[in-house]
């Protein structure tokens, strides 16, 4: 499901920018690796954050569902811009989540220890 999201988002990308070269272009990448990941060579799931940011600079994401998404911007490297009290209330709720299996828990909490 997350590679067509990814397939469809970025078919918008490019029709935005015009090209899968333009598109690279303002990412700062090869246009070979927009076309890698259009056609799924590259799973979405192993996309990190700076590269979405930079390939999306408008995207939000939105941990919990409550419409207040975090932008990611590619000035702060893909980095999320959380205080303390939002980063425990992430955690809390990765803890406590039913739709992540106990080793997809541990991956985003290394994940998040070593992204923010």
């Amino acid at each position: 499901m997350l590679d067509g999201q990814l397939k469809e988002a970025l078919r918008k990308a490019v029709k935005r920018s015009g090209s899968q070269t333009a598109l690279a272009k303002a990412a700062g990448m090869n246009q070979s690796r927009i076309s890698d990941y259009y056609r799924g060579r590259f799973a979405a799931e192993n996309m990190t954050l700076g590269v979405l940011s930079r390939i999306f600079p408008d995207m939000r994401i939105d941990f919990f569902g409550d419409g207040e998404g975090e932008k990611i911007s590619p000035e702060t490297g893909g980095h999320l811009n959380l205080g303390p009290t939002e980063l425990r209330e992430l955690e809390r709720r990765i803890r406590k989540s039913a739709a992540l299996t106990p080793e997809e828990r541990l991956k985003f909490l290394d994940f998040l220890d070593e992204e923010l």
